[in-house]
């Protein structure tokens, strides 16, 4: 990641200003646009110059618009992403209740089961008990 001081230049006196220095090309262009103004004339290396100014502009805007598009793709697709696993997240815990729901309902029907064993077993024991006693 590159920080301000590796892409711009910047004053010493603070708060800092960060600047950049003006290219060949537009020095250049300042240089004819006085001279052309000077001298009163209506210099077509001007108007060629700023018909590439805006050509410049335009390549750079679409190359923007492809980068924004291409960026909100990604975008896209990463919460699309995240919605599958939201969605298998979610799937499996809705799998893992249905285990832990049947578990418990076995587990209730082996209880049923113990308690009638128990209470049959012990209906028997009473039966023999009052012969015993009866007796």
């Amino acid at each position: 990641m590159k920080l301000l001081d590796d892409l711009f230049k910047k004053t010493q006196a603070l708060p800092c200003i960060y600047w950049l220095p003006l290219t060949d090309e537009q020095v250049l262009h300042s240089l004819v646009r006085d001279r052309c103004q000077l001298l009163d004339l209506d210099c077509a290396y001007n108007q060629a110059f700023d018909a590439q100014v805006v050509e410049r502009k335009k390549k750079k805007e679409e190359e923007v618009a492809a980068y924004e598009k291409a960026r909100e793709e990604r975008r896209k697709a990463r919460v699309e992403e995240q919605e599958a696993l939201t969605k298998e997240k979610q799937r499996k815990a809705d799998e893992r209740r249905r285990e832990i729901e049947e578990r418990a309902r076995k587990v209730r029907i082996i209880l049923l089961l113990v308690v009638h064993i128990n209470l049959r077993y012990h209906s028997d024991l009473m039966r023999a008990w009052q012969l015993v006693t009866a007796a």
